[in-house]
Protein backbone atom coordinates (compact mmCIF):
# COMPACT_ATOMS: atom_id res chain seq x y z
CA UNK A 1 0.00 0.00 0.00
CA UNK A 2 1.59 3.61 -1.40
CA UNK A 3 1.56 6.23 1.15
CA UNK A 4 -1.73 7.92 -0.88
CA UNK A 5 -3.44 5.34 0.50
CA UNK A 6 -3.61 3.47 -3.84
CA UNK A 7 -2.63 0.01 -3.74
CA UNK A 8 0.36 -0.33 -5.39
CA UNK A 9 2.05 -3.62 -6.14
CA UNK A 10 5.61 -5.15 -5.02
CA UNK A 11 7.43 -4.93 -8.21
CA UNK A 12 9.65 -7.80 -6.61
CA UNK A 13 7.63 -10.44 -5.95
CA UNK A 14 5.48 -10.61 -9.50
CA UNK A 15 3.95 -13.93 -9.34
CA UNK A 16 2.47 -13.36 -5.22
CA UNK A 17 0.52 -10.59 -5.79
CA UNK A 18 -2.56 -10.46 -7.70
CA UNK A 19 -3.02 -7.40 -10.50
CA UNK A 20 -4.69 -4.26 -9.16
CA UNK A 21 -8.54 -4.45 -9.38
CA UNK A 22 -10.79 -4.37 -12.32
CA UNK A 23 -8.64 -4.80 -15.12
CA UNK A 24 -5.99 -2.35 -14.14
CA UNK A 25 -2.32 -3.62 -15.07
CA UNK A 26 1.13 -4.01 -14.57
CA UNK A 27 3.96 -3.48 -16.48
CA UNK A 28 5.85 -6.75 -17.13
CA UNK A 29 8.38 -8.05 -19.40
CA UNK A 30 5.36 -9.73 -21.82
CA UNK A 31 3.39 -6.40 -22.12
CA UNK A 32 7.45 -4.57 -22.82
CA UNK A 33 8.04 -7.55 -25.54
CA UNK A 34 4.31 -6.99 -27.15
CA UNK A 35 4.88 -3.56 -27.70
CA UNK A 36 7.98 -4.04 -28.87
CA UNK A 37 7.21 -5.78 -31.68
CA UNK A 38 8.17 -3.38 -34.76
CA UNK A 39 11.94 -4.08 -33.15
CA UNK A 40 11.07 -8.28 -33.73
CA UNK A 41 10.23 -8.32 -29.92
CA UNK A 42 14.06 -7.52 -29.16
CA UNK A 43 14.04 -5.23 -25.96
CA UNK A 44 17.74 -5.07 -25.04
CA UNK A 45 17.72 -2.72 -28.31
CA UNK A 46 14.74 -1.21 -27.71
CA UNK A 47 14.77 2.67 -28.30
CA UNK A 48 11.29 3.92 -28.41
CA UNK A 49 8.55 2.22 -26.44
CA UNK A 50 4.37 3.11 -26.37
CA UNK A 51 2.97 2.04 -23.14
CA UNK A 52 0.09 4.29 -23.27
CA UNK A 53 -3.68 3.83 -21.98
CA UNK A 54 -2.76 0.71 -20.88
CA UNK A 55 -4.19 1.19 -16.80
CA UNK A 56 -0.15 0.96 -15.80
CA UNK A 57 -0.37 1.86 -11.84
CA UNK A 58 3.40 1.86 -11.66
CA UNK A 59 6.74 1.98 -13.46
CA UNK A 60 8.25 -1.16 -12.23
CA UNK A 61 12.13 -1.91 -11.94
CA UNK A 62 12.08 -4.34 -15.40
CA UNK A 63 11.34 -1.21 -17.91
CA UNK A 64 14.90 0.04 -16.58
CA UNK A 65 16.94 -3.29 -16.17
CA UNK A 66 16.10 -4.52 -19.83
CA UNK A 67 15.19 -1.89 -21.89
CA UNK A 68 18.72 0.89 -21.27
CA UNK A 69 18.62 2.20 -24.61
CA UNK A 70 15.42 3.70 -24.66
CA UNK A 71 15.32 7.05 -26.19
CA UNK A 72 11.44 7.43 -26.06
CA UNK A 73 9.04 6.49 -23.76
CA UNK A 74 5.32 7.39 -23.76
CA UNK A 75 3.51 6.23 -20.27
CA UNK A 76 0.29 9.03 -21.22
CA UNK A 77 -2.94 7.80 -20.23
CA UNK A 78 -1.78 5.93 -17.16
CA UNK A 79 -2.59 5.56 -13.34
CA UNK A 80 1.36 6.23 -12.23
CA UNK A 81 1.38 7.94 -9.30
CA UNK A 82 5.44 8.00 -9.27
CA UNK A 83 7.96 8.96 -11.31
CA UNK A 84 10.66 5.98 -10.34
CA UNK A 85 12.94 3.33 -11.98
CA UNK A 86 14.29 5.27 -14.86
CA UNK A 87 18.24 5.22 -13.17
CA UNK A 88 19.29 2.70 -16.21
CA UNK A 89 17.99 4.68 -18.58
CA UNK A 90 20.82 7.49 -19.25
CA UNK A 91 19.50 7.83 -23.23
CA UNK A 92 16.47 8.73 -22.63
CA UNK A 93 15.32 12.04 -24.31
CA UNK A 94 11.39 12.15 -24.41
CA UNK A 95 9.49 10.77 -20.97
CA UNK A 96 5.49 11.75 -21.88
CA UNK A 97 4.01 11.05 -18.25
CA UNK A 98 0.99 13.42 -19.54
CA UNK A 99 -2.76 12.55 -18.09
CA UNK A 100 -1.27 10.34 -14.61
CA UNK A 101 -1.00 10.91 -10.98
CA UNK A 102 2.17 12.03 -10.49
CA UNK A 103 2.46 14.82 -7.41
CA UNK A 104 6.18 15.28 -7.37
CA UNK A 105 8.86 15.20 -10.47
CA UNK A 106 11.51 13.11 -9.13
CA UNK A 107 13.49 9.59 -10.11
CA UNK A 108 15.29 11.66 -13.40
CA UNK A 109 18.71 11.97 -11.57
CA UNK A 110 20.42 9.55 -13.58
CA UNK A 111 18.44 10.55 -17.37
CA UNK A 112 21.92 12.94 -18.21
CA UNK A 113 20.61 13.32 -21.88
CA UNK A 114 16.52 14.05 -21.29
CA UNK A 115 15.48 16.97 -23.71
CA UNK A 116 11.79 16.97 -23.50
CA UNK A 117 9.60 15.65 -20.38
CA UNK A 118 5.36 15.86 -20.81
CA UNK A 119 3.44 16.31 -17.01
CA UNK A 120 0.77 17.73 -18.71
CA UNK A 121 -2.78 17.05 -16.51
CA UNK A 122 -1.27 15.51 -13.52
CA UNK A 123 -1.13 16.79 -9.86
CA UNK A 124 2.02 18.39 -9.24
CA UNK A 125 0.47 21.16 -6.73
CA UNK A 126 2.56 24.09 -4.60
CA UNK A 127 3.58 22.20 -1.76
CA UNK A 128 5.89 19.98 -4.19
CA UNK A 129 6.89 22.25 -6.73
CA UNK A 130 10.13 23.89 -5.55
CA UNK A 131 11.25 20.41 -4.92
CA UNK A 132 10.23 19.21 -8.15
CA UNK A 133 11.93 22.21 -9.87
CA UNK A 134 15.07 21.58 -7.49
CA UNK A 135 14.96 18.17 -9.40
CA UNK A 136 14.69 19.47 -12.59
CA UNK A 137 17.36 22.48 -12.78
CA UNK A 138 20.25 19.75 -12.87
CA UNK A 139 19.46 18.54 -15.97
CA UNK A 140 20.89 20.86 -17.98
CA UNK A 141 19.56 18.98 -21.79
CA UNK A 142 16.27 19.54 -20.99
CA UNK A 143 14.85 21.91 -23.59
CA UNK A 144 11.11 21.61 -23.17
CA UNK A 145 8.85 21.51 -20.15
CA UNK A 146 4.92 20.72 -20.53
CA UNK A 147 3.16 21.51 -16.89
CA UNK A 148 0.23 22.68 -18.06
CA UNK A 149 -3.28 21.13 -16.29
CA UNK A 150 -1.18 20.59 -12.86
CA UNK A 151 -2.91 22.75 -9.62
CA UNK A 152 0.30 24.87 -9.46
CA UNK A 153 0.08 25.71 -13.17
CA UNK A 154 -3.55 26.50 -13.00
CA UNK A 155 -4.34 27.96 -9.51
CA UNK A 156 -0.89 29.84 -9.20
CA UNK A 157 -0.58 33.19 -11.51
CA UNK A 158 3.00 33.39 -10.42
CA UNK A 159 4.07 29.67 -11.84
CA UNK A 160 5.06 30.69 -15.43
CA UNK A 161 8.15 33.36 -14.16
CA UNK A 162 8.92 30.62 -11.38
CA UNK A 163 9.38 27.58 -13.69
CA UNK A 164 11.22 30.36 -16.29
CA UNK A 165 13.83 31.96 -13.25
CA UNK A 166 14.37 28.34 -12.00
CA UNK A 167 15.38 26.09 -15.40
CA UNK A 168 17.52 28.87 -17.10
CA UNK A 169 18.07 26.04 -19.91
CA UNK A 170 14.50 26.06 -20.83
CA UNK A 171 13.50 26.92 -23.81
CA UNK A 172 9.71 25.92 -24.03
CA UNK A 173 7.42 26.16 -21.62
CA UNK A 174 3.74 24.60 -22.35
CA UNK A 175 4.66 24.77 -26.15
CA UNK A 176 5.62 28.81 -25.57
CA UNK A 177 8.82 29.63 -26.42
CA UNK A 178 11.37 31.45 -23.83
CA UNK A 179 12.51 34.57 -25.05
CA UNK A 180 15.20 36.39 -23.91
CA UNK A 181 12.95 39.40 -21.98
CA UNK A 182 11.09 36.96 -20.38
CA UNK A 183 14.02 35.17 -18.67
CA UNK A 184 14.51 38.84 -17.11
CA UNK A 185 11.65 39.36 -16.00
CA UNK A 186 11.51 35.85 -14.49
CA UNK A 187 15.06 36.52 -12.56
CA UNK A 188 13.83 39.78 -10.98
CA UNK A 189 10.57 38.49 -9.84
CA UNK A 190 11.78 34.93 -8.38
CA UNK A 191 12.96 36.28 -4.90
CA UNK A 192 9.35 37.39 -4.52
CA UNK A 193 8.02 34.16 -6.04
CA UNK A 194 10.11 31.91 -3.76
CA UNK A 195 8.74 33.67 -0.94
CA UNK A 196 4.96 33.44 -1.90
CA UNK A 197 5.71 29.70 -2.87
CA UNK A 198 6.85 28.24 0.23
CA UNK A 199 3.65 30.39 2.22
CA UNK A 200 1.32 28.49 -0.31
CA UNK A 201 3.15 25.51 0.44
CA UNK A 202 2.79 25.41 3.94
CA UNK A 203 -1.15 26.14 3.67
CA UNK A 204 -1.14 23.32 1.15
CA UNK A 205 0.41 21.25 3.68
CA UNK A 206 -1.64 22.21 6.28
CA UNK A 207 -4.65 21.72 4.76
CA UNK A 208 -3.92 17.98 3.01
CA UNK A 209 -3.08 17.52 6.45
CA UNK A 210 -6.80 18.16 7.52
CA UNK A 211 -8.15 16.28 4.90
CA UNK A 212 -9.58 12.89 5.63
CA UNK A 213 -8.40 9.61 3.24
CA UNK A 214 -11.12 8.31 0.68
CA UNK A 215 -10.81 5.51 -0.31
CA UNK A 216 -11.48 5.80 -4.42
CA UNK A 217 -13.59 2.20 -4.29
CA UNK A 218 -15.83 4.43 -2.48
CA UNK A 219 -16.39 7.11 -4.45
CA UNK A 220 -20.13 6.68 -6.35
CA UNK A 221 -20.21 7.65 -9.88
CA UNK A 222 -23.63 8.25 -11.32
CA UNK A 223 -22.83 6.56 -14.65
CA UNK A 224 -19.91 5.58 -17.13
CA UNK A 225 -18.32 7.47 -19.34
CA UNK A 226 -17.74 6.49 -22.86
CA UNK A 227 -14.49 4.87 -23.86
CA UNK A 228 -12.93 7.57 -25.50
CA UNK A 229 -9.51 9.68 -25.26
CA UNK A 230 -11.53 12.65 -25.05
CA UNK A 231 -13.61 11.95 -22.02
CA UNK A 232 -10.02 10.78 -20.41
CA UNK A 233 -8.89 13.84 -21.19
CA UNK A 234 -11.30 16.22 -20.46
CA UNK A 235 -12.30 14.34 -16.79
CA UNK A 236 -8.39 14.31 -16.13
CA UNK A 237 -8.02 18.18 -16.44
CA UNK A 238 -11.64 18.38 -14.41
CA UNK A 239 -10.14 16.43 -11.50
CA UNK A 240 -6.78 18.48 -11.78
CA UNK A 241 -8.73 21.63 -11.24
CA UNK A 242 -11.31 19.73 -8.49
CA UNK A 243 -11.54 22.01 -5.71
CA UNK A 244 -10.87 19.50 -3.02
CA UNK A 245 -7.22 18.14 -4.30
CA UNK A 246 -7.32 15.30 -1.63
CA UNK A 247 -10.44 13.78 -3.77
CA UNK A 248 -8.37 14.35 -6.92
CA UNK A 249 -6.74 12.02 -7.65
CA UNK A 250 -8.97 9.45 -6.09
CA UNK A 251 -11.94 10.37 -8.70
CA UNK A 252 -9.32 9.73 -11.57
CA UNK A 253 -9.07 6.31 -9.68
CA UNK A 254 -12.47 5.63 -9.53
CA UNK A 255 -13.01 6.64 -13.20
CA UNK A 256 -10.03 4.71 -14.65
CA UNK A 257 -11.46 1.37 -12.59
CA UNK A 258 -14.59 1.98 -14.60
CA UNK A 259 -12.94 2.58 -17.83
CA UNK A 260 -10.58 -0.43 -17.71
CA UNK A 261 -13.49 -2.39 -16.71
CA UNK A 262 -15.82 -1.07 -19.99
CA UNK A 263 -12.69 -1.94 -21.98
CA UNK A 264 -12.32 -5.54 -20.67
CA UNK A 265 -15.59 -6.05 -21.31
CA UNK A 266 -15.49 -4.51 -24.94
CA UNK A 267 -12.16 -6.70 -25.94
CA UNK A 268 -13.82 -9.87 -24.64
CA UNK A 269 -17.06 -9.47 -26.58
CA UNK A 270 -14.91 -9.17 -29.58
CA UNK A 271 -12.83 -12.03 -28.36
CA UNK A 272 -15.42 -14.25 -28.13
CA UNK A 273 -17.10 -12.89 -31.61
CA UNK A 274 -13.93 -14.29 -33.50
CA UNK A 275 -13.51 -17.89 -35.02
CA UNK A 276 -12.09 -20.08 -32.56
CA UNK A 277 -8.39 -21.03 -33.33
CA UNK A 278 -8.38 -24.89 -34.34
CA UNK A 279 -5.27 -27.54 -34.91
CA UNK A 280 -6.64 -29.64 -37.29
CA UNK A 281 -3.47 -31.62 -37.99
CA UNK A 282 -3.63 -32.35 -33.54
CA UNK A 283 -7.42 -32.90 -33.59
CA UNK A 284 -7.19 -35.36 -37.15
CA UNK A 285 -3.89 -37.57 -34.88
CA UNK A 286 -6.05 -37.86 -31.91
CA UNK A 287 -8.99 -39.41 -33.90
CA UNK A 288 -6.23 -41.51 -35.62
CA UNK A 289 -4.90 -42.47 -32.24
CA UNK A 290 -8.63 -43.28 -30.62
CA UNK A 291 -9.46 -45.37 -33.60
CA UNK A 292 -6.26 -47.42 -33.82
CA UNK A 293 -6.47 -48.06 -30.20
CA UNK A 294 -9.81 -48.97 -30.79
CA UNK A 295 -8.90 -51.33 -33.16
CA UNK A 296 -6.20 -52.69 -31.34
CA UNK A 297 -8.38 -53.41 -28.88
CA UNK A 298 -10.90 -55.70 -30.91
CA UNK A 299 -13.77 -52.99 -30.99
CA UNK A 300 -16.36 -52.52 -33.76
CA UNK A 301 -15.42 -49.13 -35.27
CA UNK A 302 -18.92 -48.74 -36.48
CA UNK A 303 -22.23 -50.65 -38.21
CA UNK A 304 -22.39 -48.97 -41.53
CA UNK A 305 -23.41 -45.24 -40.24
CA UNK A 306 -22.94 -43.58 -43.85
CA UNK A 307 -25.93 -46.20 -45.14
CA UNK A 308 -23.99 -47.26 -47.41
CA UNK A 309 -25.74 -50.50 -50.18
CA UNK A 310 -23.32 -53.22 -49.86
CA UNK A 311 -24.13 -57.53 -50.16
CA UNK A 312 -21.52 -60.35 -50.28
CA UNK A 313 -21.06 -62.48 -53.33
CA UNK A 314 -19.46 -66.16 -51.82
CA UNK A 315 -20.15 -67.58 -55.35
CA UNK A 316 -17.68 -65.64 -58.00
CA UNK A 317 -14.61 -67.13 -56.38
CA UNK A 318 -14.50 -70.10 -54.79
CA UNK A 319 -13.00 -69.49 -51.04
CA UNK A 320 -13.50 -66.33 -51.03
CA UNK A 321 -16.82 -63.84 -50.14
CA UNK A 322 -16.63 -60.63 -52.18
CA UNK A 323 -17.79 -57.26 -49.99
CA UNK A 324 -19.54 -55.49 -53.37
CA UNK A 325 -19.95 -51.91 -51.37
CA UNK A 326 -21.47 -49.02 -53.01
CA UNK A 327 -19.66 -45.50 -51.62
CA UNK A 328 -20.05 -41.93 -52.33
CA UNK A 329 -17.98 -40.30 -54.56
CA UNK A 330 -17.04 -37.99 -52.48
CA UNK A 331 -15.48 -40.54 -49.91
CA UNK A 332 -11.48 -39.81 -49.81
CA UNK A 333 -9.76 -43.37 -50.87
CA UNK A 334 -7.22 -42.84 -48.22
CA UNK A 335 -9.87 -44.13 -45.72
CA UNK A 336 -10.36 -47.34 -47.94
CA UNK A 337 -6.90 -48.26 -48.04
CA UNK A 338 -6.61 -48.57 -44.76
CA UNK A 339 -8.65 -51.38 -44.98
CA UNK A 340 -5.98 -54.52 -43.70
CA UNK A 341 -6.38 -57.90 -42.81
CA UNK A 342 -6.79 -57.51 -39.06
CA UNK A 343 -9.37 -54.60 -38.96
CA UNK A 344 -12.45 -55.80 -38.43
CA UNK A 345 -16.14 -54.18 -39.42
CA UNK A 346 -19.95 -54.49 -38.75
CA UNK A 347 -21.94 -55.28 -41.80
CA UNK A 348 -25.25 -56.07 -41.44
CA UNK A 349 -24.16 -57.39 -37.59
CA UNK A 350 -21.28 -59.71 -38.62
CA UNK A 351 -17.88 -58.67 -37.75
CA UNK A 352 -15.35 -60.14 -40.30
CA UNK A 353 -11.79 -59.78 -41.09
CA UNK A 354 -10.90 -57.53 -44.22
CA UNK A 355 -7.79 -58.35 -46.47
CA UNK A 356 -6.50 -55.29 -47.93
CA UNK A 357 -6.21 -54.52 -51.86
CA UNK A 358 -5.90 -51.60 -53.38
CA UNK A 359 -8.73 -49.59 -55.73
CA UNK A 360 -8.85 -46.70 -57.76
CA UNK A 361 -9.54 -43.65 -57.11
CA UNK A 362 -12.45 -41.87 -58.40
CA UNK A 363 -15.00 -45.29 -58.56
CA UNK A 364 -18.44 -45.38 -57.03
CA UNK A 365 -18.20 -48.92 -56.00
CA UNK A 366 -15.37 -50.79 -54.47
CA UNK A 367 -15.06 -54.76 -54.05
CA UNK A 368 -13.45 -56.41 -51.80
CA UNK A 369 -12.43 -60.34 -51.25
CA UNK A 370 -12.91 -61.89 -47.72
CA UNK A 371 -10.89 -65.12 -47.20
CA UNK A 372 -13.09 -68.01 -45.35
Amino acid sequence: MASDGIWVPDPDAEDKYPPPKKGMNRMTLKLIRKRAEHNEGIISTLEELTLHQEELVAIEPCLGTTCRKLKILYLQNNIISKIQHLHHLKDLEYLNMALNNVSKIEGLDKCEFLNKLDLTVNFVDVDELESSMDHLSEREHLKDLYMMGNPCQANWPGFKNYVIARLPQLQFLDGEAITRSMQIIAKQQLPKLAVELRSLAQEKRDEKAQKEFVDYRDIDTEEKAPYTPEVRYAASFYASRCQTPSLSTQVRMKMYEELAEEKAEKENRELRRQPRERDHAGEQRKKVERVRQREEEGKILQCNEGKWEFHFDEESVKGSIILDLHVSRRVEIKILRRVTPSTRRLLDGVAMPVPHRSTEPGRPRHRREMTE
